[in-house]
């Protein structure tokens, strides 16, 4: 609502799709490293526990 008064309606409207897509690549960004990390951990672990 604010950015429409300040910018007006087409650039509010591209400046919302821009900030949609940049967290969703946020999200997936941090989805694959949290999965990498978890990966890394459970090895860490598993080879503790094989030893």
């Amino acid at each position: 609502m604010a950015a429409s008064m300040i910018f007006g309606l087409e650039t509010s409207l591209y400046l919302r799709i821009l900030l949609n897509m940049l967290g969703l690549a946020y999200g997936l960004l941090y989805h694959f490293v949290f999965v990498k990390t978890m990966s890394y951990c459970n090895r860490k672990q598993w080879l503790k526990f094989s030893e």
